[in-house]
């Protein structure tokens, strides 16, 4: 990028003004080093930008000027690039007083990340939201996201220069992402045993135990049973199974969440409400709070829809530590959400509640159990959920043979589902160390390693180590037309794509360049940079869940998008 930025001549950075029409943002007639200014910004040099400011005779506009802003984007992702990959390195972290903190992943980095600078602070929150944002969404990929974002900005900073409208820019990147998006879709591959889900867990992890005690898992409780991660007091990893099911659905409010960088609520040893086709008011329902709240239990809510009242009510109780609990919506719609909700009813030991008087004559036999509730955005983990064994057992095989009389595909298919979820029961990766700082590393990577295996099970597997984007950006090479590809938003696209799997090869000290890394993709390979060598990712094991490939896609245009408004 320097040695493009320096063939450059001086030009004016220029943007489009209600009364001028098209004038210098940095002052009206006033020439600009700009190539230079755009690669101090690339080498995150807030303070050379500012001199560059000053020396177009616009002090006033050092404070609140965009360009520093990109400067603080560019200094967090040049941190978190150095973490990616399986060779990736630590990063000595500035926060806002100016003390050094050692950060080895995409996560520790944001939530220490910081500036006296109010200018770049701007860019480094959105850094930490891009971050945040995609680890809850997908569980991984959020350092990938972090480099396509930061090299996006620096050529959306570069084609604004040349002067194209931020607007218009922003508006074909978004085509552009979206296109990509649906062309990472077309290589896809369904997860179809255990040792994909072991493989995809050791990339994203770098822990080949964790990715082994996943593998089997998922290959003992399917792809319909839980799996969750919990602190123990043992020095390593070990497997526990228990009961358990899954909801298909995650909380009604944020406002539930007690674990803010995994985006979840956990709630321990908790009582289960069922309700179905049932809206109570909080009046409803405090008959049975006062059997709930003695007890210092959490309950955990599961209704298609709650009153605005009693939902408030929760909340507000929740935050301040009153009364834990939280909200969950309820699974499918129609006939069938009432069965399942009578399904999971029987699998926590509680009873659907589905009239006002069964509600306000209630006491605690009228709840389910469950020693774990994990609780995300789109789905629900009930662990230890004790129930009547008998009972869930003979309802197991009444589904069964619904299924293999079944007139249907579709209703073999849904009797299948609904005893799949209640047979399954649940895995429980229970994790210790000898320290607490150790203790936080292996949960990360434990409950990063759930995610991505959940994911994978859904949205199925793709070709890791960059490869995906090296392919799709060789793709859109060899389909775009020279027109199409001179357009702002293929640029700013086409710029960023293959720099994960650069990022990759050199934090494991290889240069190897984004154009030839791209010849391996085109031959279904990809650069192991632990080897030195090209290897075919399918025997190599070098697989990326897919729905973090596309989510660190689409979250990097929208952050770059964000910038752009800034312009």
């Amino acid at each position: 990028m320097a040695d493009d930025l320096g063939q450059q001549a001086r030009i004016n950075l220029r943007v489009e003004t209600s009364d001028t029409g098209t004038t210098n943002a940095l002052g009206a007639g006033t020439q600009v080093n700009v190539e230079q200014l755009i690669y101090y910004v690339s080498q995150g040099s807030t303070d050379l930008v500012a001199d560059q400011l000053l020396a177009a005779g616009r002090a006033e506009q050092v404070e609140e000027h965009p360009m520093v802003v990109a400067s603080g984007i560019v200094t967090v992702a040049q941190h978190i690039g150095r973490t990616l990959g399986p060779a990736g390195r630590r990063a000595a972290v500035r926060d806002a007083q100016g003390v050094r903190h050692e950060e080895s992943t995409a996560l520790g980095i944001v939530s220490v990340a910081d500036t006296e600078d109010p200018r770049e602070r701007i860019g480094a929150l959105m850094m930490r939201e891009l971050v945040q944002q995609v680890h809850q969404r997908a569980g991984d990929g959020s350092a990938t996201a972090a480099v396509l974002a930061h090299h996006m900005v620096i050529e959306a900073i570069q084609v604004v220069a040349e002067g194209t409208h931020p607007a218009v820019v922003t508006r074909d990147l978004r085509a552009a992402g979206h296109r990509a998006a649906a062309l990472l879709d077309t290589v896809v591959r369904p997860v179809q045993n255990a040792n994909h889900i072991g493989a995809l867990v050791r990339t994203a992890t770098g822990r080949p135990e964790v990715g082994r005690l996943l593998g089997d898992a998922v290959g003992r409780v399917g792809w319909h049973g839980g799996l969750v991660a919990q602190e123990t007091n043992t020095m390593e990893y070990e497997l526990q199974y228990t009961s358990g099911i899954t909801i298909d659905q995650g909380f009604h409010s944020p406002y539930f969440v007690t674990d803010h960088l995994s985006g979840t609520a956990v709630l321990d040893d908790a009582y289960v409400l069922v309700l179905d086709q049932y809206q109570p008011t909080i009046y409803d329902v405090l008959p049975l709070l006062e059997h709930v709240v003695p007890t210092g239990r959490p309950l955990l809510v599961v209704a298609d829809a709650l009153e605005e009242d009693f939902l408030n009510t929760l909340v507000v109780n929740k935050s301040r530590e009153v009364f834990k609990s939280a909200a969950v919506r309820a699974p499918s719609q129609g006939r069938q959400q009432s069965e399942l909700l009578a399904d999971l009813a029987l699998a926590t030991g509680g009873h659907v509640v589905n009239r006002p008087e069964l509600l306000q004559r209630a006491d605690l036999t009228v709840l389910g159990q469950a020693r774990l509730a994990v609780i995300s955005e789109t789905f629900t983990q009930l662990v230890g959920t004790g129930p009547d064994g008998k009972q869930l057992g003979k309802l197991v095989t009444q589904l069964q043979k619904k299924s293999q009389r079944a007139a249907s595909e579709q209703e073999r298919d849904w009797y299948g589902y609904r005893s799949a979820k209640l047979s399954t029961g649940a895995a429980v990766l229970r994790v210790g160390a000898l320290s607490e700082a150790d203790l936080a590393q292996r949960m990360a990577a434990a409950n990063k390693g759930i995610s991505v295996a959940r994911g994978a099970a859904r949205y199925g597997y793709v070709p890791g180590g960059g490869v995906t984007l090296l392919h799709t950006r060789a793709t859109l090479l060899d389909t775009l037309s020279a027109a199409e590809r001179a357009q702002s938003g293929w640029r700013v696209l086409l710029a960023a794509l293959g720099q994960p799997a650069a990022s990759l090869a050199e934090n494991a000290g290889h240069r190897a360049e984004p154009e030839a890394l791209e010849s391996f993709a085109r031959q279904g390979q990809c650069f192991d940079v632990l080897s030195g060598r090209a290897v075919p990712f399918e025997e190599a094991g070098i697989l990326d869940c897919a729905q973090s490939v596309r989510t660190a896609l689409t979250s990097a245009v929208e952050t770059t998008a964000r910038f752009l408004d800034l312009l």
